[in-house]
C-alpha cells in the first residue's frame, strides 16, 4: 500500500487533510462534496453523515489513503475523530475501512476511554 505523505515540521501529514464545500450527495456511508465545481467523494463515519444535508455547507477533516488499485478519502468530524482512527490504524491488521467503521461504532471520547482503560471487552464488541 502506497501512502502519499509528507513531514513537516517533524509532523506527518496527509495528501488532503480538509475539505469545505457542498453537500451534493449522501448514500449510506458515502458522500460527495462539492469544492469550487471537482466532486469528491469521501467515506464518512455516522458523526459526520448525521450531521449533513445535500445542499448544505460542510468542512470534513479528511484522511488520504493511497494505494495501487485506488485513492480513498475518509472524512470526520473533527480533528479528534480522526486522531483516534490513526491510533486504530497503527494496531496490527487494522486498516483504514475496520477502523473507520470502528470510529463509526463507538463515540469517539468513549473509544479512547476503552482503550485507555484496557477494555478488551467493549472493543471486542464492536463489529
Amino acid at each position: 500500500c502506497y501512502k502519499i505523505r509528507a513531514i513537516f515540521r517533524g509532523i506527518e501529514v496527509g495528501m488532503i487533510s480538509r475539505l469545505s464545500g457542498t453537500v451534493v450527495e449522501i448514500s449510506g456511508i458515502s458522500l460527495v462534496i462539492d469544492v469550487q465545481g471537482v466532486g469528491y467523494q469521501v467515506l464518512g463515519t455516522r458523526a459526520l453523515i448525521s450531521g449533513l444535508a445535500v445542499g448544505g455547507k460542510a468542512t470534513v477533516v479528511i484522511h488520504t489513503e493511497v494505494n495501487e488499485n485506488s485513492f480513498r478519502l475518509f472524512g470526520f468530524e473533527d480533528a479528534l475523530e480522526r486522531q483516534v482512527f490513526h491510533l486504530l490504524m497503527n494496531v496490527k491488521g487494522i486498516g483504514a475501512k475496520t477502523a473507520s467503521e470502528v470510529v463509526s461504532a463507538i463515540d469517539k471520547r468513549e473509544l479512547l476511554r476503552a482503550i485507555g482503560g484496557g477494555d478488551l471487552a467493549r472493543l471486542q464488541a464492536v463489529k
